[in-house]
């Protein structure tokens, strides 16, 4: 009898440690992961927000910086008015979603300005 308790106490105790240790190894998941849907959202209307002031800018100034630098002063404003109302208690603020406004707002500039370029130097202005 000694002889069975042996045989299946090995495996038995082999299996617990196992899942103890998977237990424990086991991570609680990120409350604000860097690919979550919400970083998507914050890249795309900082970039869509970017991409309009850039626009509403070609009505104000010829200089294609003086655009860029309104352009990215919307998308940046607002990416950091709504981290600031977050702090204010209105949601959880995350430095990580203001770092993907900053790349939307970056994308959109980057094109707005290619394109502006593009289109001076197809018409010659």
């Amino acid at each position: 009898m000694a002889l069975i308790h042996r045989v299946f106490a090995a495996p038995i105790l082999s299996i617990a440690l196992l899942s103890a240790n998977q237990a424990h190894a086991q991570q609680p998941p990120d409350p604000d992961p860097w690919w979550g849907t919400d970083k998507a959202l914050h890249l795309g209307f900082s970039a869509a927000i970017t991409g309009g002031g850039y626009g509403i800018a070609t009505q104000l100034t010829q200089d294609v910086a003086g655009r860029a630098a309104i352009a990215a002063s919307c998308g940046i404003g607002v990416g950091l008015a709504k981290e600031v109302a977050d702090a204010l208690g209105l949601g959880r603020p995350s430095w990580k979603d203001f770092l993907w406004d900053v790349i939307g707002t970056s994308i959109a500039v980057s094109v707005s300005v290619s394109i502006d370029l593009g289109v001076r130097a197809a018409t010659g202005k």
